[in-house]
């Protein structure tokens, strides 16, 4: 018999930070192809399904993933100043390393000019001052960065996401204090409200800097990854209606196989990603995979720089190769962060903080089922 959602969310028996960490992985893989392109080869899911490549699909499976998980947390705090903290613990101290090290370290090692030179930079100063405030739109990099690399300038490639995903915090956030979560109904309707408001924001479009991270797709980027977290509110909402199994891709996926460039194709791909997503989470064949430290975040925040030094180490080197390098470089550092930084902060948080938890079994079953008719 399949397995409910809720109880995936619910239990520590999952798979969502084994998903999280092949994502960030996927991310430098599909960078890689830019950062040291080898002549004649092409990003294989990009040339597949000439719509996405390995990187955007990744980042849509982090926020699909973000937007169940983080939604559960609010409705597990029960409060709003907890879940601020909580987000801010998990969230901020690593990026404010990464940001830092990045102007202050990196830089003025990679920069043509002296170091002190670098170091003393406005430039330096000012991609810290801004990237370590992330709810700004992004500083991609600096000045004379990397000048001989096939990606000039840029430092930091990853963090625009970073942008768009506090703003969907918000949107939790805002859900909660009005009370959509304290009922299965009320968050039915909340995410359906944020889907109309968020598509409406991409129809019409603003210049105000506020929707930067709704409505700036990245090269790569066919859809929005704001759509794939409030896609996950939406399966939080109705989570005890949602059976996590593999049997529809048995199906879906070969006909999108053979259709993978018409609208069918185009709506298959979507649609089997989030039915695979779901379905490894909830898969007890990968419990024994699920890594023991959550690497993810580290490696989100550092691939792209280590991606950059290793191409400018290596200026001949293909992207394969640079992968081979980079990556256990990148796992290593990710390590760090999270038993040095990460994990030290989060425990004196969760600590000072105590929670209100809110279960499954405390809900309704029929309210739930009343959001779904």
């Amino acid at each position: 018999m399949a397995r409910m959602l809720a109880d995936v969310i619910e239990t520590k028996s999952n798979n969502f930070d084994l998903l999280r960490l092949l994502a960030a992985l996927g991310v430098m893989f599909g960078h890689s192809f830019w950062l040291q392109p080898a002549e004649g080869r092409h990003e294989p899911l990009l040339a597949f399904t000439g719509l996405e490549y390995s990187g955007s699909l990744a980042v849509y499976t982090f926020f699909l993933i973000s937007g169940m998980l983080v939604t559960a947390s609010y409705h597990r705090q029960q409060s709003w100043w907890r879940f601020i903290v909580l987000r801010l613990a998990r969230i901020y101290p690593a990026l404010f390393v990464c940001v830092l090290v990045s102007a202050f370290v990196v830089y003025p090692f990679i920069s043509p000019r002296p170091f002190w030179s670098a170091l003393a930079s406005h430039a330096a100063a000012h991609y810290f001052l801004v990237n370590a405030q992330p709810w700004l739109p992004t500083v991609w990099g600096m000045p004379d960065a990397f000048m001989g690399n096939a990606i000039k300038i840029s430092v930091n490639g990853s963090l625009w996401t970073l942008n768009a995903e506090l703003k969907c915090y918000a949107i939790v956030l805002v859900g909660g204090v009005l009370g959509f979560f304290k009922r299965p109904r009320r968050a039915f309707a909340y995410a359906l409200l944020a889907s109309f408001a968020f598509l409406l924001i991409w129809r019409v479009g603003s210049s105000n800097a506020l929707f930067w991270g709704f409505r700036t797709k990245m090269l790569g980027y066919t859809l929005y990854p704001a759509m794939f977290f409030i896609l996950g509110m939406f399966l939080y909402a109705v989570r005890s209606k949602v059976p996590v199994t593999g049997s529809p891709l048995v199906v879906l996926v070969p006909i999108y196989v053979f259709f993978p460039h018409s609208l069918l194709g185009h709506i298959l791909l979507y649609g089997n990603l989030v039915l695979a997503i779901l379905w490894a989470a909830g898969s007890r064949i990968f419990i024994r995979l699920v890594p023991s430290a959550d690497l993810s975040y580290g490696v989100y925040l550092w691939a792209f720089p280590i991606q950059q030094v290793v191409a400018m180490w290596f200026p001949n080197g293909d992207n394969y190769i640079g992968l081979l390098m980079s990556m256990p470089l990148t796992l290593c550092i990710a390590a760090a962060s999270w038993f040095l930084l990460e994990k030290p902060i989060l425990s004196v948080v969760r600590r000072r903080v105590k929670r209100k938890s809110v279960s499954v079994a405390d809900e309704n079953p029929a309210a739930v089922a009343g959001a779904v008719a």
